[in-house]
C-alpha cells in the first residue's frame, strides 16, 4: 500500500498566530516552576548549605519600627562548632540588627533546644546545651535594645 504524500495545510495569519500562542502556552504550562525563575525557589537554592536552622518567633516593636525575631544557626567546618545569631527582622524583610552569641561558638556548645520570653524589658532566651539528657546546661540570654546581651547560666 503506497504511503500518501503529506498535504500542505494553509492557515491564515490570524490562525497561525493563534496556534503559535496556544503552543507557547502549553510549553509554559508544562515547564516546572523552578525553570521559570521563581524568585523564592531561586533564593532558597542559593542558601548557604552550612545553615542548618532558621526559626522565626515573637514580635518586637520600637517607636520607629516593628517586626519579628529570627534565629539563624550555621554549622562551621570545625567539628562541633556552630554560630548562633539572633536577628530583628523588620516587616519589610530587612535585618534591623544581628547579634551573634559568640559564647556558643568559642565554648563549642551543642545547642539542643531554645525557648524565649518577651516582656516589658525585651527578649530573654533560654538555651539548652549539652546532650539530649539531664547532663546539659541551660543558659539565659537577656537582650538590650542596643544589640548587646548578657549570657549566663540559668538561675533556676
Amino acid at each position: 500500500m503506497p504511503i500518501a504524500s503529506p498535504k500542505s495545510v494553509s492557515m491564515t495569519p490570524g490562525a497561525l498566530a493563534t496556534t503559535r500562542s496556544l503552543l507557547l502556552a502549553l510549553m509554559i504550562a508544562a515547564t516546572p516552576a523552578s525553570a521559570l525563575g521563581d524568585e523564592i525557589s531561586d533564593a532558597v537554592a542559593t542558601l548557604d548549605p552550612a545553615i542548618t536552622h532558621v526559626r522565626v518567633f515573637g514580635e518586637w516593636k520600637t517607636e520607629n519600627a516593628e517586626g519579628r525575631y529570627r534565629v539563624v544557626i550555621r554549622r562551621e567546618a570545625e567539628p562541633g562548632v556552630i554560630r548562633f545569631f539572633v536577628q530583628r527582622v523588620g516587616k519589610d524583610g530587612t535585618v534591623v540588627s544581628s547579634s551573634e552569641l559568640s559564647e556558643i561558638r568559642t565554648e563549642k556548645m551543642t545547642v539542643t533546644d531554645f525557648n524565649y520570653d518577651i516582656d516589658q524589658f525585651g527578649l530573654a532566651m533560654f538555651i539548652e546545651t549539652g546532650k539530649d539528657d539531664a547532663s546539659g546546661t541551660t543558659y539565659e540570654v537577656f537582650f538590650n535594645d542596643d544589640g548587646t546581651y548578657r549570657f549566663q547560666p540559668a538561675s533556676n
